[in-house]
């Protein structure tokens, strides 16, 4: 499965565990909308503008702090902030632990089961894996250029 495809099915499990969480905040649905735009990107074509509208969670999933805020709603609906930092380190370094440099395939996999392990644990589900089959490691890893309609069936996946 390429990074792109492991891309895609981390975005699911984060958008289960905030669900099963009950974590409903304006910055994580940025975020989930931020990522699945870099799946559509053409190889290499518009990265520096996707990267200027990076929103705050995913300088926070790289380590800086929490949006403005955004610790109260992990508190009143009862999560942890280690357990979410976790979830969305996980999420962000599935991509960014190869954004930068050559296709990190051992570590992506490794981002992508530690994420399933803090989202399986809160509940969330497997997308359904077959739809992301189609894109192989090809391309440095990142898998072929998806057309709409592929981006369209992985993202209702879940």
């Amino acid at each position: 499965m390429s990074l792109t495809a492991r891309l895609g099915v981390a975005l699911h499990l984060f958008a289960g565990y905030c669900r099963r969480r009950g974590l409903d905040h304006p910055e994580i649905g940025r975020y989930i909308e931020h990522m699945w735009r870099f799946a559509a990107l053409p190889a290499g074509v518009g990265l520096k503008e996707w990267e200027s509208e990076a929103p705050a969670l995913v300088h926070a999933g790289l380590g800086c702090e929490y949006p403005e805020g955004f610790a109260a709603c992990l508190a009143a609906a009862g999560v942890a902030w280690p357990e979410f930092r976790g979830a969305l380190t996980h999420a962000t370094e599935v991509l960014y632990g190869s954004l930068y440099g050559a296709a990190d395939d051992a570590g992506s996999l490794r981002e992508l089961k530690g994420l399933a392990a803090i989202a399986l644990a809160a509940g969330a589900r497997w997308p359904e894996l077959s739809a992301f089959s189609e894109s192989r490691w090809v391309g440095g890893g990142w898998g072929g250029r998806l057309t709409p309609e592929q981006l369209a069936r992985w993202q209702s996946a879940g």
